[in-house]
């Protein structure tokens, strides 16, 4: 997981790069880190078994019968995170874009607490249902990792594997 956040490091460089007022920056970050993350969690799982960092690490999803995870399954394995996701994705973006020029500009050139002035303004900013789907997603990822953690079976399947109907399985160094 770590390597594959690695990967979309450079979508928040970029859009602060082009973000010249709020909409461009919301233009630019979030259909990129959508597709990103679709691209990385429905099709590379579909096409080679799992998302870069998970094959560098010779590891790949399948179903439970050893067979190849299919694009029901992939698109399974994230439904929940996803929708959650683009909701509060959605009340993101209507906060951002209700910063105004002036405070954006200042943002930019790091006054006002840089990115994370311009996030707690964000924040105040978005609908007040903002928060309770940011801790109902952070209550998904908890339960996601118990439930890897007691897996009582130790074939180490979290929440989504089993909602899915998936498992993942080592398959051997991606540099050998």
């Amino acid at each position: 997981m770590a390597l594959d956040f690695l990967c979309l490091v450079p979508l928040p460089l970029a859009a602060n790069a082009f973000g010249r007022t709020p909409f461009d920056y919301v233009a630019t970050l979030y259909p990129a880190a959508v597709f990103a993350s679709l691209f990385m969690n429905l099709f590379m799982v579909t096409w080679f078994g799992g998302s870069p960092g998970k094959l560098l690490l010779g590891i790949r999803i399948a179903r439970v019968d050893g067979s190849n995870a299919r694009l029901r399954e992939a698109a399974l394995r994230i439904a929940i995170q996803t929708c959650i996701g683009f909701l509060i994705t959605y009340g993101m973006w209507r906060g951002y874009v209700q910063i105004s020029q002036e405070h954006w500009d200042a943002y930019r050139a790091g006054l006002g607490g840089g990115a994370g002035g311009r996030n707690r303004e964000m924040f105040e900013l978005a609908p007040t249902w903002v928060r309770p789907a940011n801790w109902v997603f952070m209550a998904w990822g908890f339960c996601d990792c118990a439930v890897w953690l007691l897996d009582r079976h130790k074939k180490r399947r979290a929440l989504h594997d089993y909602i899915a109907g998936t498992v993942v399985i080592r398959k051997g160094w991606a540099w050998k």
